[in-house]
């Protein structure tokens, strides 16, 4: 029997992997696209994008790790039932419910790993993920920069008339400056570029043609003088001048726990007694019970897979995976209805998402119970009917033999 079950695991392995990597790779290729453009004019490099998607695993993981299971199990059954195994293991006194032993050890291993990922893996990749996309939008000035609007950066006030499209070159710009000391500095200039400092302090706007008036001090009035009553200003030109930049908006990323769902399970659970400002008992609540029948479903999908595979060998045996996954589907809308009512304060988690989780229960065990057991009973008594039909055979057998 261990042989059987080694074989059953290597062969739904297989599928399963496969189902993951596809799910994982159309997932991600979609958000991709548009992260691209965010990472190109932030001047992100190709690592930030690789980053962010990384990030991104743990949730499409937790949508894709049910259905590649489910697909998984029903192409190793449903080819173990075309090729006659299911019937020369049936005849060696191995029914579907030994078989159903090792695609049980899978589901536990499979909501372990599931657990894993809703419980930690799936908060803190959001926060990581929502962390370096507020550094991307907040980090450097060229993704602020909009044509003919002064944007302010700490001590210094920018504006360009014509930016191009990759908001790194700029046409006839404008900036002032003043330090602390009160010295300040307006710049004029044909053309403009904004670079990305490798030493993470800020950018550098590398100016070319223009002019810069420098002014020592402030009266009262508004006018620059010197300690003589002159006025301290000087003017030059440049072919090329570089300011550095500081981005504007630099402070850090919020502390982790302004969104529920990027809290863990034992903290979810923990603000039961502490409740969190930002967070109210029903959102608690509804993201708590969400995840947690989300991870327990994974245990019923062998009962839904195994009696969905074991279709007719001429009929199209494609039938039963698409209507398993449209159960699936539906499942899983109806758990995102019931996790909103019970947001909302509508339904309790009870009504709303636990009672989903038991009657999808309740059909995969009635299904599997069906297929599995019923049968058997009527093979235990087919001895019976071979019995009866030898009796009524020979019985219109011999009438006829009489007449002749």
């Amino acid at each position: 029997m261990q042989t059987i079950n080694g074989y059953i695991i290597r062969n739904t392995l297989r599928p399963l992997f496969i189902a993951i990597v596809i799910a994982l790779l159309l997932l991600l290729v979609e958000r991709m696209l548009r992260l691209l453009n965010l990472v190109l004019d932030s001047q992100g490099s190709l690592d930030v994008l690789v980053k962010l998607l990384v990030f991104l695993v743990p949730h499409y993981l937790g949508l894709a790790l049910p259905a590649a299971f489910f697909i998984g199990l029903m192409l190793t059954f449903t080819r173990m039932n075309a090729d006659s195994e299911l019937d020369a293991l049936g005849s060696a006194g191995v029914g579907l419910h030994q078989l159903l032993w090792p695609a049980m050890a899978l589901a536990l291993a499979l909501t372990i790993l599931s657990a894993a990922t809703f419980s930690h893996l799936q908060p803190y990749a959001r926060y990581t993920y929502r962390a370096v996309i507020h550094t991307l939008k907040n980090g450097p000035l060229n993704y602020f920069l909009q044509d003919g609007i002064f944007i302010e950066a700490k001590d210094t006030t920018y504006m360009a008339e014509q930016i191009d499209s990759g908001h790194q070159r700029f046409l006839r710009v404008f900036a002032f400056r003043e330090d602390k000391t009160g010295k300040r500095a307006a710049m004029t200039a044909r053309s403009g570029q904004l670079l990305i400092r490798e030493d993470d302090e800020g950018s550098l706007l590398v100016l070319k043609q223009g002019l810069r008036m420098d002014i020592e001090a402030a009266a009262e009035n508004g006018i620059a003088t010197t300690g003589d009553g002159l006025p301290g200003a000087s003017t030059f030109a440049f072919d090329e001048l570089h300011v550095p930049v500081s981005p504007p908006q630099a402070e850090r990323f919020r502390p982790r726990g302004q969104d529920e769902r990027e809290f863990t399970l034992p903290e979810l659970w923990k603000l039961k007694r502490a409740p969190a400002p930002a967070v109210s008992e029903n959102e608690r609540r509804a993201e708590f019970h969400d995840r947690a029948v989300r991870i327990l479903s994974v245990l019923f999908l062998p009962f839904l897979a195994l009696p969905l595979s074991l279709g007719g060998r001429r009929a199209n045996r494609s039938y039963g995976m698409a209507v398993g996954l449209i159960i699936l589907m539906v499942y899983s809308k109806l758990l995102d209805a019931g996790h909103s009512f019970t947001q909302a304060g509508t339904l309790g988690p009870l009504t709303g998402q636990w009672l989903p989780l038991a009657g999808f229960a309740l059909f995969s065990l009635a299904i599997f119970y069906n297929v599995a057991f019923t049968v058997r009973r009527a093979n235990r008594f087919a001895w019976l009917r071979m019995t009866g039909d030898r009796i009524i055979g020979g019985l219109r057998r011999g009438p006829r033999k009489a007449e002749s």
